[in-house]
């Protein structure tokens, strides 16, 4: 399990989970996710192409999957929500890279995930500067 705290106004690279299930609850607060559908994809120059599909909201005790028919999502702890916030993240198998897209340039690239804590134990501040989402 992960647990992501999000500032008023934060939001995450529009990402993937590596093929992973992915299930989210709120310990605190409420926030949006936006969901993506995949155009096209070309792995040899890294464009892509993606469209804005649904979006809903999750607030504590209204726990949410990720769409595993469209798995590329961004959350959003908007300003208008005026409040910080804490989601809980279960996936179905460890993985430690994935996808980030940028809607306009059209591009996507892998990048390797850390964790700011492992088992209790706060990473350093050289491991850090690598933390993407």
């Amino acid at each position: 399990m992960i647990a992501i705290c999000w500032e008023s106004g934060q939001k995450s690279a529009i990402h993937n989970h590596r093929d992973q299930c992915c299930w989210m609850a709120m310990a605190y607060g409420k926030v949006q996710v936006h969901n993506f559908k995949l155009i096209r994809k070309d792995a040899a120059t890294g464009i892509c192409e993606l469209e804005p599909s649904n979006h809903f909201l999750i607030e504590v005790g209204r726990p949410q999957e990720v769409d595993p028919a469209e798995p590329i999502h961004q959350v959003v702890n908007p300003h208008s929500f005026g409040s910080r916030a804490v989601t809980l993240h279960v996936y179905s198998r460890p993985f430690d890279t994935c996808e980030i897209y940028d809607l306009k340039a059209k591009h996507y690239e892998d990048v390797n995930l850390v964790n700011t804590t492992e088992f209790g134990v706060v990473k350093t501040g050289r491991e850090l500067e690598k933390v993407v989402l």
